[in-house]
């Protein structure tokens, strides 16, 4: 039986279980399910991104198009107060499995999470799909990031949440190695990430300041990632290519959020050491901002990226280029906060080769987002 017919039976037979021991059912950020006696709680949650395309491409054809981004059923919950547990899926991609995950957090310890998930480069890559504050990631974070991949990650809170330090192994990166792939090899790929938040709590993982933060609040990270490089990495999940190849990876990042004022920047920089080809540097960075007019309603958004490529060196989507540069701006409209929105978005990516003329490609986008 496929995997939607199984959720269905599911979902419908919910209240009956429900019912049968006295559990609560409701929806609060998601549809809820709690077994008060059997510590065991379930949420739901689905996020729907359709959107329209234009696209004008120097030299090449126009393009518009209107196609669903994003369709996700994501299940998680906990068991027993000391785990928890997460399973997403996307219904665009085949029912591609994103996350799989469980996860163990003992009283004034710290987390450890095993299975399959986001790696910990990259604020941004780490933001729900949900809560960004324009339709797509900034190309500088998409080519750094390492994707999504199996291994496990632990993670300690300190001074009352304001300071969190994680580390991680995942599965190497020779011959593909990655999301939905098995290990091949006993190399693994490891990370390291730390967060302060400045002026207390706050989560720099929702873009936009939604909540319209009375007090200013501030939060930074760092993090670094080893790995051998494989031939199949591009784009979101990072900027490999060479074979025999290690790649280390810096990134630091910055949020601000105050009265509808938001600001968030990252930096990125890589070293990749080839025993076939030259070493190379590519260092990337982007800043955006974005102010509520209207308070938790309409907002204006702007932002700059640029990855310098190392005249040409580095590899994936900046082999043979100087550099690529990103224009994006934006106007958000807010109905439930980001449970339901809509953003209309124009982008302009400008790519400069080593030798030859700029390429420069115009895209207007118009998205919705329900995420219930």
């Amino acid at each position: 039986m496929k995997f939607c017919n199984l959720m269905a039976i599911w979902l419908i037979m919910l209240p009956l279980s429900a019912s049968a021991e006295d559990a609560k059912f409701y929806w609060n950020d998601g549809t809820r399910l709690e077994f008060p006696e059997a510590g065991f709680t379930t949420k739901i949650n689905m996020l729907i991104q359709p959107r329209y395309d234009f696209t004008d491409t120097d030299g090449g054809a126009e393009s518009n198009s209107f196609q669903i981004k994003r369709a996700r059923l994501i299940l998680s919950g906990t068991f027993q107060n000391d785990f928890s547990y997460q399973v997403e899926n996307d219904f665009v991609n085949d029912l591609s499995l994103l996350n799989a995950y469980l996860a163990w957090k003992p009283e004034n310890i710290a987390e450890f999470k095993i299975g399959q998930f986001k790696t910990l480069l990259s604020r941004q890559f780490n933001t729900s799909d949900a809560l960004l504050q324009f339709p797509d990631r900034s190309f500088v974070s998409d080519y750094f990031s390492q994707g999504r991949n199996q291994g496990l990650a632990t993670t300690k809170d300190l001074a009352d949440g304001r300071f969190k330090l994680s580390a991680a192994a995942f599965n190497g990166r020779s011959d593909g190695e990655g999301i939905n792939r098995e290990g091949l090899d006993t190399e693994v790929s490891a990370m390291l990430s730390a967060r302060w938040n400045a002026f207390g709590k706050m989560n720099a993982f929702e873009e936009g300041d939604v909540t319209t933060t009375p007090e200013a609040a501030l939060s930074t990270g760092i993090a670094y990632a080893f790995a051998d490089a494989s031939n199949d990495l591009d784009g979101p999940t990072g900027p490999g290519g060479l074979v025999g190849n290690d790649l280390s990876t810096i990134n630091a990042d910055i949020t601000f959020k105050h009265q509808g004022l938001s600001v968030a920047s990252e930096i990125f920089w890589s070293d990749f050491s080839s025993d076939s080809a030259a070493e190379a540097n590519p260092l990337g960075v982007y800043a955006q901002a974005g102010y509520f007019v209207v308070p938790a309603v309409w907002e204006l958004a702007g932002r700059y990226g640029i990855v310098q490529c190392d005249d040409g060196q580095a590899i994936g989507r900046c082999a043979g280029k100087d550099d690529i540069q990103e224009l994006t701006l934006g106007l958000n409209h807010y109905w439930s906060k980001h449970n339901l929105k809509a953003q209309i978005a124009y982008s302009r990516l400008e790519v400069d080769p080593v030798s030859g003329d700029n390429l420069k490609t115009n895209k207007a986008i118009l998205q919705l987002t329900g995420y219930f």
